[in-house]
C-alpha cells in the first residue's frame, strides 16, 4: 500500500518540503512547496525555520504525513576513520571506539550515525556523521507535541546522497611516481550562510564537509561596493549578477567593479575547494574528476564557468536519480533536492539516521504489563554483566595505559622529560618566569600558511593561450610567457583595468603584463641585473629574482605544514625552479630557515626535498614586496 511521506529541509533561509507518494519500488513526486525564514533577535536560525515548517504544515493540511527531518549541514559533524582491516563486521565492531574522542564532545551527548566505505588498499573506513543530541530531541519533541510523527532526522549533505545520480567517472592517469588514486566527485551545495561539500564515489558518499560562507557573503560584498543596503544587493546578485567568462566583452565600469566584488567574495570558496582536493588526494587517495553545483547560491551567471576556469575541472548542476523517481522531471531541484533525499531515505533505508525514539510519559502500563518478561530479561543481563564488566576493565586499564605513554612522550617534548603527574607538570609550567603565555597561542593555522605557500609559487602574468600565433591578438610569446599581441600592460582589449587576485577568475591575467619602474614590460627570463637568464639546456632557466614562471609546471607532490616545521615536495621541469623558488619562500617573514635536497630527474621532471623552519602560526605572516 502506498504511504505520502514528507521531506523537509530545515534551511535557514527557507524551509523546502517534499510530499511524496512511495510505493513497493518507485518514489512518485506530489508536491513541492518553499517558503522563507526571518529570523528574529534571539532566535536560533533552526528554531526559527522549525516554527516556520509547523505552521506551513498545518496551513497546507499535512500534519497527518510522517516527516523527514533534513538539519542543516553546520549542525553535523563528520569524520572519516581509517582501520588497519577491511573487514565491515569487524569495522562496525571498532568504529564506536575509534570515534571517542574524535569529537569536541562526548560521545553520550551526540546522536551519531556510521557508513562503512569500501575497502581501499588493504584498508577499512567508515563516514561518522554526529549531531547534539540536545537539538535532535529539542526538534523531534516539537514536532511530537504537533502530533506529527518523525521518522528520520538527518544531515543535507547526506540527504543528497540519497537522490544524486551515478556519475560517470573519468579515472585520472596517474605518473609513474604516483599510486593510483580512486576518482570522486565533488557536490558542492552553495546556501546562505554556509557551503556543504559531498564527496561522491562511484558507491555512494565518502565523506562530507561544510565551509561556514556562502551567498550571503557574495551579497555584503556587492552591498559594500555598491553603497546600498543588503536587501538592493541580493536583489542585484539575483537579477543582474554575473562572473565574465574570458571570451565576453569587458562589462561597463559599473558593472565590472560588481564582478570583480562577487569574484573577491568567492575567492575564501575558490580556495577551500582546492584545499579539499589537496586534503582529499594527500590523506586518502581520492582525486577529484568532476564538481557538480546545487544549492541556490549556484544559480549565479556564470559560477560554473568560472570554477572550471579556477579548478581545472568539469563543473556542471547536479543530476538526480531517474529509474525510482516518477513526476520529477521538469522540476529545479537546485534548492529542493535534499528536501527529496530526506523522504526517499524515509521511505528506503536512510545513508543516515541520527532519530531515536525513546518511551514516552504514558508507557507505565506498558511497562506493568510486561514486567514478567523484562524481569526474565534482566536475570540475563545480569550474567553477561559481569563478563562485560571484566572485559570494559581490561580495556580501561589498556586505554590507561596508552594514555601514560602519549602523555610522556608530550612532557619529553616539550619539558625534556617524561612527566606523569599533574602537579609536576603544573610546577613547569608555573616556572615560566612571567612570560606571556597569550604570545604562545597560535594565531592562524595550516590553512592560512598554506595560502601563502600558493601565493608565492603561483607565477605572475598572464598564463600563455596555447595555440595562439605570435603577433596575433591574445598570443603569447613561448620562450618569455609574455602577450605579443595588440593588447598593452593593464589593457582588456584596450580598457585599462585594475590588476586582481589569483582567484579571480575570468578577470585575472587577461592581457596583463609585469612591468618595470620605466612602465615597461619586464621579460621574465631576465636576471635582476638586466642580463639574460640561461635557456637551452634541461634544467636552466630565468634568473632566480625573476620568480616562478608557468612553464616551470611547478607541481607540490607533498605539503606537510606543523607548529615549527615544514615539508615540501616538488617538482618542476627545470632544475632553476628550485633556486627560484627559494627565493620566493624567503620573501614570507615568518620563514627562518630552508634546506633542500638535490634534485632528481624522474620523467623528463626535476623532483626535491625543502625543509623549512618557520614561526608562521605565531609569527607576522606577510610577503616583502
Amino acid at each position: 500500500m502506498a504511504q505520502k511521506i514528507i521531506g523537509l529541509d530545515l534551511g535557514t533561509h527557507a524551509v523546502k518540503a517534499v510530499l511524496v507518494s512511495t510505493g513497493l519500488r518507485t518514489v512518485q513526486v506530489l508536491d513541492v512547496h518553499e517558503e522563507p525564514v526571518v529570523t528574529r533577535e534571539g532566535v536560533a536560525p533552526i528554531d526559527a525555520a522549525v516554527e516556520v515548517a509547523l505552521a506551513m504544515l498545518r496551513r497546507r493540511g499535512w500534519t497527518h504525513h510522517p516527516v523527514a527531518l533534513v538539519l542543516p549541514g553546520t549542525q553535523g559533524s563528520y569524520r572519516l576513520l581509517k582501520f588497519p582491516f577491511p573487514d565491515a563486521r569487524r569495522i562496525g565492531q571498532a568504529v564506536l571506539f575509534e570515534a571517542d574522542g574524535q569529537f569536541p564532545i562526548s560521545l553520550d551527548a551526540l546522536e551519531h550515525d556510521h557508513i562503512v566505505l569500501p575497502p581501499q588498499g588493504g584498508e577499512g573506513r567508515a563516514l561518522v556523521v554526529a549531531s547534539r543530541q540536545e537539538l535532535v530531541a529539542r526538534i523531534s519533541k516539537t514536532f511530537s507535541q504537533a502530533h506529527i510523527d518523525v521518522k528520520l532526522v538527518t544531515v543535507a549533505p547526506l540527504a543528497l546522497a540519497q537522490v544524486m545520480t551515478g556519475i560517470p567517472i573519468v579515472v585520472p592517469e596517474a605518473t609513474a611516481d604516483e599510486e593510483p588514486r580512486e576518482p570522486v566527485t565533488l557536490v558542492v551545495d552553495i546556501g546562505r550562510r554556509s557551503t556543504e561539500m559531498l564527496v561522491l564515489g562511484p558507491k555512494g558518499p565518502y565523506t562530507a564537509r561544510v565551509l561556514r560562507r556562502g551567498g550571503l557573503h557574495v551579497s555584503k560584498a556587492l552591498a559594500k561596493i555598491m553603497e546600498v543596503d543588503l536587501a538592493r544587493a541580493e536583489a542585484y546578485k539575483v537579477e543582474e549578477g554575473f562572473l565574465p567568462r574570458p571570451d565576453d566583452p569587458p562589462p561597463a565600469p559599473d558593472a565590472l567593479r560588481a564582478c570583480r566584488a562577487i569574484a573577491q567574495a568567492l575567492e575564501p570558496l575558490v580556495r577551500e575547494l582546492e584545499h579539499t582536493r589537496i586534503w582529499l588526494r594527500s590523506e586518502y587517495g581520492y582525486s577529484v574528476t568532476s564538481i557538480r553545483l546545487m544549492g541556490g547560491g549556484s544559480r549565479l551567471r556564470g559560477l560554473a564557468e568560472y570554477l572550471r576556469d579556477q579548478l581545472e575541472l568539469p563543473v556542471s548542476s547536479g543530476e538526480l536519480h531517474a529509474a525510482s523517481l516518477r513526476k520529477h522531471a521538469g522540476r529545479d531541484w537546485t534548492t529542493t533536492a535534499a528536501a527529496l533525499g530526506g523522504a526517499v531515505g524515509a521511505h528506503r533505508r536512510p545513508i543516515v539516521q541520527l532519530f531515536t525514539e525513546s518511551s514516552s510519559a504514558e508507557a507505565g502500563g506498558w511497562l506493568i504489563e510486561k514486567l514478567p518478561t523484562i524481569a526474565a530479561m534482566g536475570l540475563a543481563i545480569i550474567a553477561f554483566g559481569a563478563l562485560d564488566t571484566m572485559a570494559r576493565l581490561s580495556a580501561l586499564d589498556a586505554q590507561e595505559q596508552a594514555y601514560r605513554a602519549e602523555l610522556a612522550e608530550a612532557t619529553e617534548k616539550v619539558f625534556g622529560e617524561k612527566l606523569y603527574e599533574e602537579q609536576l607538570i603544573q610546577a613547569k609550567l608555573s616556572a615560566v618566569g612571567g612570560e606571556d603565555m597569550m604570545s604562545l597561542v597560535p594565531k592562524r593555522g595550516a590553512v592560512e600558511v598554506l595560502a601563502e605557500l600558493v601565493k608565492v609559487s603561483t607565477p605572475q602574468g598572464p598564463k600563455p593561450i596555447p595555440g595562439a600565433a605570435l603577433g596575433a591578438p591574445g598570443a603569447v610569446d613561448p620562450a618569455t610567457g609574455l602577450p605579443t599581441g595588440p593588447a598593452g600592460p593593464g589593457l582588456v582589449n584596450g580598457h585599462p583595468v585594475d590588476d586582481v587576485g589569483p582567484y579571480s577568475g575570468p578577470l585575472a591575467g587577461r592581457g596583463f603584463t609585469r612591468t618595470g619602474p620605466d612602465g615597461q614590460p619586464v621579460d621574465p627570463s631576465a636576471s635582476a641585473d638586466g642580463e639574460e637568464g640561461e635557456e637551452g639546456e634541461a634544467g636552466l632557466g630565468p634568473a632566480p629574482a625573476t620568480g616562478i614562471a608557468w612553464d616551470d609546471e611547478l607541481h607540490y607532490k607533498k605539503i606537510d605544514i606543523r607548529p615549527v616545521k615544514m615539508s615540501l615536495r616538488a617538482s618542476a621541469t627545470r632544475r632553476s625552479t628550485k633556486e627560484r623558488l627559494e627565493t620566493e619562500l624567503k620573501k614570507i617573514n615568518c620563514i627562518n630557515t630552508i634546506s633542500s635536497g638535490k634534485s632528481q630527474s624522474a620523467n623528463e621532471r626535476q623532483l626535491w626535498n625543502i625543509e623549512i623552519d618557520h614561526d608562521c602560526f605565531s609569527g607576522k605572516l606577510e610577503v616583502e614586496s
